[in-house]
């Protein structure tokens, strides 16, 4: 009996998928709109060191986003979402 459980564990396994399923990823010339933060308070002025251009990744309710930083990936995981403006707004 064990070797019969043991036997159809063993075929699922096989016929399971050994690799996760492709996911489509965006085309990296796909424009994605940046932003600038232009009030640097509440502790983010240690972000004011880095070029400020920032990928929008979470935005709530409550008016808190997440943002990116395009050129090396650093994160800011909340800030107000009035602290920032369309990138091509600043410039």
């Amino acid at each position: 009996m064990i070797f019969f459980f043991i036997n159809v564990i063993l075929k699922l396994n096989i016929m399971a998928p050994q690799t996760p399923i492709d996911i489509p990823k965006q085309p990296d010339n796909t424009p994605v709109r940046t932003f600038s933060i232009h009030t640097f308070d509440d502790g983010n002025q240690k972000y004011e060191q880095y070029r400020n251009e920032w990928i929008v990744t979470d935005l709530d309710n409550r008016g808190k986003c997440s943002l990116k930083n395009v050129y090396n990936g650093i994160e800011i995981k909340s800030i107000s979402a009035w602290k920032i403006k369309d990138f091509n707004d600043i410039q």
